[in-house]
């Protein structure tokens, strides 16, 4: 009876024992499987177009406030739906090296990340044209809706001095991705 009982154990405990190397391994391999298959769908997103909707889509005016960082962008632009993922935008940006400037930019929602980021990515030659054509466009407003010579004088004004503000507030993009 003891030589029973005492190989019935022996046989227990190989079985307990070996099922319980065969959940460990099952549980690896599901953790594996897990782990791979995010960073595909992370990998994807990041490297390949990938757009919030299909196209048409919509389009959706963005405000880049003075001192915004690439992080803050991301996460009005995530909350706006026109970026599926804070994550690859971040990275993306940070590897093609974005420099963004204050402003009011038009994207879409099916824009990919890489097409959203050549968007807002502007240099500070281009920003201060940007600046130029915004005050030339408010001087041309302002002429048609005053109809008189009233509305030019003032509209040079206005002018001169955004040209002027446009020199002082252009910078160079710093490495936190801060907008100048």
């Amino acid at each position: 009876m003891r030589n029973e009982d005492s190989s019935l154990k022996s046989i227990s405990s190989i079985l307990i024992g070996v099922a319980g190397h065969v959940i460990a391994i099952t549980l690896l391999v599901l953790f594996a499987f897990t782990v791979v298959n995010f960073g595909y769908r992370f990998g994807y997103t990041v490297f390949c177009a990938d757009s919030a909707e299909e196209a048409p889509g919509r389009d959706v005016e963005i405000v880049v406030e003075k001192g915004e960082t690439i992080d803050e962008l991301a996460e009005k632009l995530y909350a706006d739906h026109v970026i599926p993922n804070t994550y690859a935008f971040r990275i993306q940006a940070r590897l093609y090296d974005i420099g963004f400037y204050p402003g009011t930019y038009k994207v879409n929602t099916s824009m990919s990340t890489k097409e959203i980021l050549k968007t807002i990515d502007l240099t500070e030659e281009e920003y201060e044209d940007k600046l130029k054509l915004e005050a030339a466009s408010a001087e041309t407003e302002d002429g048609i809706i005053s109809g008189g010579d009233e509305g030019q004088d003032a509209a040079e004004g206005s002018g001169e001095s955004t040209g002027a503000d446009a020199a002082d507030t252009a910078g160079e993009s710093t490495e936190s991705g801060e907008a100048q």
